[in-house]
């Protein structure tokens, strides 16, 4: 049988953070071993993002550029290749929208208290989230509410055998989630078990490593049994498990990478899903990384100090350090004040260059040498202008240009001199004054604004710096409406309607249906999921719930959900 992929969780994010993927949910029912293929499907126009791998479980990237990356993957187990998975990767410069977890569906013995963990919801910014639950479906007859729709867990009694469908939003106070759903099924037979592993794991390489199962649940308190298998490691391991029905069998991570190991769990009568956990193992110890801090500019008769403090070692072994003045100006008797010091001293007696050396030593294993150099001068320096970074602003937004952090060796007071240089055709902007260390401008027009700072120091002037503000016109959100809820009867062909959903700036919307949850075993499916009115044929008795997202070309609206309900007439 061919194996199938999985990409992992879609995943929201700041830009410029490190984003690692995980392929390690991909499973193979033959039990073979899976190599992996990881490759970019779409990337924000200007990104230069590239995988550390391609071919590993975990690979990462970094979101270099705000918008929406794509990626793909395609599973083998050596004779056939899995159908390609898409997992999407969203990267904002400012406020992202949180994502909602609702927790991964339960089986319940019926009359049973069922507790829903919102718990693993989170915001790229951390900021501060809250909670809002639905039960959208529950068995004809049942009473079932929630004790809170605002707690992060809250809990219901599902009081009647059959599906309660509930859903999760959060808010980080500015940005809605989009929708997540989780369902319950209530048995008043036997229920399906869950499987339960440990948490992934980090170890050095010849390690010992423990699997854990024995978390495994059975809702009925049915005996259970294990089938473990260790669904990938690192090319040309040897690793195998000591027990494949052991609650906690063992294995030899004897080749640095990761190793991917899967348990099913069985009542007695029916197996529970597969459900994985990840351990990565590393060499024994990694060399240390010296790191001898930014080269220095300095007036002769300076006491210069050096830093090696930033140094590091991945093992967070205790460092020594051993500093070397490489070379000096002829002439000079300069001379470190220790050599052992994370941060000796010098005093740059003379004109010229002064090199510095440092190699630190976790006591296994020396760095390599890292050099600095510093520059001692007797006449004046020219000082250096320096700018803000560039901004992104809203038009009609008030800009403060910084050139506080220009510095002079000479350490002499500077003068600032400030030219509106670019502006957008028809702007009427100047700057609040062309002197000051800090002066002002209205961004009036959407386009670009070129400003530039040169420096004096009494003496010289800098080289000329700029710095650019893009000023755009502000986007309202869209607001998608997926319509009223339905019911109706089995068989009937039903037509969604979002025609309702609007926009403030008139834009013109795209439309994103996504068949959230249908009866198990339906074969329904969108007749489109691109258009304002697509259909389905709502094939069997139960609840359907659909989600909706429209596009102004710019940004997504917050997500809508209606519900459609088919009865037997």
């Amino acid at each position: 049988m061919a194996p199938v992929a999985d990409a992992g969780v879609n995943q929201t994010v700041l830009m410029g953070a490190t984003v690692t993927l995980d392929g390690s949910a991909s499973f193979d029912a033959n039990k073979d071993a899976l190599s992996y293929a990881w490759s970019f499907a779409v990337v924000p126009l200007g990104s230069s993002a590239t995988l550390t791998s391609a071919t590993t479980v975990k690979p990462t990237f970094v979101a270099d550029v705000a918008g929406v990356y794509g990626l793909r993957l395609v599973v083998s187990d050596g004779q056939l290749n899995s159908v390609a998975v898409l997992v999407l990767v969203t990267a904002s410069a400012v406020n992202v929208a949180p994502v909602a977890v609702a927790g991964t569906a339960q089986n319940v013995v019926t009359s049973s208290v069922v507790t829903l963990d919102g718990s693993g919801s989170s915001d790229a910014n951390r900021d501060t989230i809250t909670y809002a639950w639905t039960l959208n479906a529950t068995p004809v007859g049942s009473l079932a509410s929630l004790s809170s729709s605002t707690s992060a867990k809250p809990v219901f009694t599902a009081d009647v055998s059959g599906t309660y469908v509930a859903s999760l939003l959060v808010s980080d106070g500015a940005l809605t989630s989009a929708v997540s759903i989780t369902t319950v099924t209530a048995s008043a037979l036997n229920s399906a078990p869950v499987a339960v592993v440990g948490t992934s794991q980090s170890v050095l390489t010849t390690t010992l490593v423990t699997l854990d199962g024995s978390g495994s649940t059975d809702a009925n308190r049915d005996a259970l049994t294990y089938s473990w298998t260790l669904t990938a490691k690192p090319t040309g391991s040897a690793a195998v498990l000591s027990s494949l029905t052991a609650p906690k069998p063992t294995f030899t991570a004897d080749l640095a990478g990761t190793y991917v190991a899967s348990l099913v769990v069985n009542d007695g009568k029916v197996s529970s899903s597969p459900v994985v956990t990840s351990v990565t193992a590393s060499a024994a110890n990694a060399a240390p990384v010296a790191v001898t801090g930014a080269n220095q500019n300095v007036l002769t008769t300076t006491l210069v100090t050096l830093d090696g403090s930033a140094s590091s070692d991945a093992n967070r072994d205790t460092l020594t350090y051993l500093w070397t003045l490489n070379s000096k100006p002829t002439g000079s008797v300069a001379a470190l004040s220790s050599a052992t010091s994370p941060k000796p001293t010098f005093t740059a007696d003379l004109a010229g260059t002064y090199v510095a050396s440092l190699v630190v030593n976790d006591g296994k294993v020396g760095s390599n040498a890292a050099v600095t150099t510093v520059t001692a001068a007797v006449a004046n320096s020219t000082p250096v202008a320096v700018v803000g970074a560039n901004q992104n602003v809203l038009t009609g937004a008030t800009v403060t240009l910084d050139g506080r952090l220009s510095t002079d060796a000479n350490r002499d007071v500077l003068t600032y001199t400030w030219s509106l240089i670019t502006k957008p055709t028809g702007s009427v902007a100047s700057l609040s004054s062309t002197s000051a260390s800090q002066p002002t401008f209205t961004a009036d027009l959407a386009g670009t604004y070129v400003a530039s700072l040169v420096v004096n120091d009494g003496q010289a002037n800098s080289t000329s710096v700029a710095t650019t503000v893009t000023a755009t016109v502000a986007n309202s959100v869209p607001v998608a409406n997926a319509g009223e809820a339905q019911a109706v009867a089995v068989a009937a062909v039903v037509t969604l309607d979002g025609r309702s959903s609007t926009d403030a700036n008139g834009d013109v919307l795209s439309y994103n249906w996504v068949m959230l949850y249908k009866p198990p075993t339906s074969a329904a499916a969108l007749s489109s999921a691109v258009a304002a009115q697509p259909s389905f044929t709502a094939d069997l008795a139960g609840v359907y719930v659909l989600s909706l997202v429209v596009n102004d070309g710019k940004v997504d609206s917050p997500v809508a959900t209606v519900t459609v309900t088919a009865t037997v007439p």
